[in-house]
């Protein structure tokens, strides 16, 4: 009952969306790709064209400083921006992200 009064988003999703200063139809359209809608069908959903569904999908990939859709979801959705990677190599993104062995 409380979710159609005021709906919740999950406390990490949000925070993304403060941290990168999506727009509402940016959140919206970040919502529906989330639910693997295409830009067609976002547009439908939106009542918007699809091109305006792309302008939004490129704005967000420039402000999540990714190149592609599936990247920027993994940014917003990780919470990370690309600088708390910046100037480390591909290898050592890697190691961070694995945890170290235990003995046995």
């Amino acid at each position: 009952m409380l979710d159609r009064i005021a709906p919740r988003e999950p406390v990490s999703v949000s925070r993304s969306f403060g941290r990168f200063g999506l727009t509402l139809r940016g959140r919206a359209v970040v919502k529906w790709l989330i639910h693997g809608y295409t830009s067609k069908e976002i547009a439908q959903q939106l009542r918007i064209t699809e091109q305006t569904v792309k302008e939004h999908i490129q704005r967000l990939m420039r402000q999540t400083k990714t190149t592609t859709r599936t990247g920027m979801l993994a940014q917003l959705l990780l919470g990370r921006n690309s600088e708390d990677t910046q100037g480390s190599s591909p290898q050592e993104r890697r190691n961070s992200q694995l945890s170290t062995p235990t003995a046995i």
